[in-house]
């Protein structure tokens, strides 16, 4: 099994969400630019691509992610939906809901599919 560590430089930038504009969805200049600088890094620093299914692990420090990434032979399928959204959509209930003040008190999050496909 393959397994990558690496570590990147990190300003600091969450996922951004999409603006709507002239009637057409895009995302924020500064975090096009952000995942642009992030992407050349990758390729400096030679991290091959992984093709097929991995996992991740990431350490935020405050200048930077230590990245782990391991293959795996996990099958697995939740209908369309990347593991961040779907984890993002709990969170964001939690908090909806009071059982969280906030969804930025969590400092861990783990999350998994399980090993057998479910539709």
């Amino acid at each position: 099994m393959r397994v990558e560590r690496f570590t990147l430089p990190w300003k600091g930038k969450p996922k951004a969400r999409p603006k709507v504009g002239r009637g057409r969805a895009y995302m924020p200049k500064e975090y096009m630019e952000w995942k642009q600088a992030i992407a050349q890094d990758l390729q400096l620093n030679r991290v091959k691509p992984f093709h097929g299914r991995v996992e991740i692990a990431l350490t935020f420090n405050k200048r930077s992610v230590d990245v782990v990434i391991r293959e795996c032979e996990h099958v697995v399928r939740f209908g369309n939906a990347d593991i961040d959204n779907l984890a993002g959509g709990i969170m964001d209930a939690l908090e909806n809901s009071g059982v969280l003040d906030n969804d930025r008190d969590v400092v861990s999050l783990y999350a998994t599919f399980p090993t057998e496909d479910v539709e």
